[in-house]
């Protein structure tokens, strides 16, 4: 897939892929709190926190910097519900047709 120009070799249904994500999704958890308790009156600082949170959820779960330095928050944004968009375009490719009861 590529976002923001940036060609990423991502693939949920990649075990090891979906393992970085999903740890990706816990980190941008814990941020997000410390990011909310805040003083919202610096929105420089809330800004800055937000776009090293997405720079981090990127790294970690692609080992791609997708942000690549870009200080708009609402870019970044696109650049992240872009790549969930993909992502949930592959996770309809899961095939389940393998259940315990087609074994004997």
């Amino acid at each position: 897939m590529v976002i923001n120009g940036k060609t990423i070799d991502f693939k949920i249904t990649r075990k090891s892929d979906a393992t970085n994500f999903q740890k990706a999704i816990n980190n941008m958890s814990a941020t997000e709190k410390s990011i909310q308790e805040m003083k919202q009156d610096d929105l420089g600082e809330v800004l800055e926190a937000l776009c090293k949170m997405m720079t981090d959820f990127f790294k970690t779960a692609t080992g791609v910097d997708v942000v690549d330095g870009c200080e708009d928050v609402e870019e970044i944004n696109e650049m992240y519900y872009s790549f969930l968009a993909e992502t949930e375009k592959q996770k309809k490719c899961f095939n389940f047709s393998y259940s315990p009861k087609r074994i004997k």
